[in-house]
């Protein structure tokens, strides 16, 4: 149904190059790591974080064929995807724009093109990306520096979402008693989301609360099952069955992965085992923190995990929280 994929979902790019994708695949998880022990059943695991999220494109790109609009794509993007692909393996990051995802920073892992006597002027591309994930400093407990472009993107699909169930006919009344089935009512001031608004405003909450940090990482799930309960809830709508609505539903699966991927940034990090430790003498934060990670800066991160009263005069017996090194 290819009229209903190019209605549904968003162009695919790599680099500035927009693609006709034959197929997308998409892998990811979280990896640990396993403790046995000898003469005696069970295993430990621990958690060693989410693994790289990868792609796998099929690219058709033959003569006679065009996006919808544009120039042939034979031979000009064909011969500017190989140059792509080659400099890219080089300079070592691209922005990559899933259809359903959006947008994230990859590697071109590997790719291949079959040229073949029986279909000439053009050439089927299969393309392997792997997520770029920043090494940024290892203890990282709010969305700000991180998420934003994950914030700024949740905040443009939930105004998305909330004009097309308007245009739907999707009414703010259906929405609240879709998330109360779904077991999530409105509470405190969410009663006060305005109509026509509502997914707006579940976004804006939502990051407000994530962004404020020092979430155990208990809550910080439940914020993005809570989220992602109410997406759930009303693409069960029978209004959205409709084909007119599938856009409403394409955005709608966009917004709830955006968020959860935002989200996930304070999951994994808080997910760090966190241990207890007793100062030995009057100190501070910021040397605990270079004591213990080698990074000042990481004080932050420290405070927003115990209350202390002033972190330049730290008494001597005062328990901390800290991640293990």
């Amino acid at each position: 149904m290819p009229d209903v994929w190019s209605e549904i979902l968003q162009e695919c790019k790599l680099g500035d190059l927009v693609l006709p994708v034959a197929s997308v695949s998409r892998a990811g998880g979280f990896d640990f790591a396993r403790q046995r022990y000898p003469f005696r059943p069970g295993q430990d695991v621990e958690d060693t974080g989410r693994m790289p999220t990868t792609f796998s494109l099929r690219v058709p790109l033959f003569a006679g064929m065009r996006l919808e609009g544009g120039d042939e794509l034979y031979p000009a993007r064909y011969e500017e995807l190989l140059f792509l692909l080659n400099d890219s393996a080089r300079a070592g990051e691209v922005e990559y724009v899933d259809p359903v995802l959006g947008t994230y920073r990859v590697k071109v892992a590997r790719w291949n093109n079959d040229d073949t006597s029986t279909e000439r002027d053009g050439s089927l591309f299969t393309i392997e990306l792997e997520e770029r994930i920043a090494e940024e400093a290892s203890l990282r407990l709010t969305l700000s520096e991180t998420g934003g472009n994950a914030q700024s993107r949740a905040a443009e699909l939930g105004e998305e979402v909330d004009a097309g169930l308007e245009e739907q006919g999707v009414t703010k009344e259906a929405l609240d008693e879709g998330f109360r089935s779904a077991g999530y009512p409105l509470e405190g001031d969410e009663k006060d989301w305005p109509d026509g608004e509502v997914f707006a405003s579940a976004v804006a909450s939502g990051f407000a609360t994530l962004n404020a940090g020092a979430l155990a990482v208990d809550d910080a799930a439940a914020q993005v099952d809570r989220f992602t309960a109410r997406v759930d809830a009303v693409l069960a709508f029978d209004a959205l069955e409709a084909l007119d609505a599938w856009s409403v539903r394409s955005s709608l699966v966009r917004l709830r992965e955006t968020f959860a991927r935002a989200a996930e940034r304070v999951v994994s990090s808080d997910s760090r085992r966190i241990t207890t430790l007793a100062t030995q003498g009057t100190t501070s934060i910021y040397r605990i923190a270079r004591d213990l990670y080698g990074d000042a800066r990481q004080a932050d991160a420290l405070l927003r995990l115990n209350a202390i009263a002033n972190p330049l005069a730290i008494p001597a017996g005062t328990v901390l929280r800290v991640w293990v090194p």
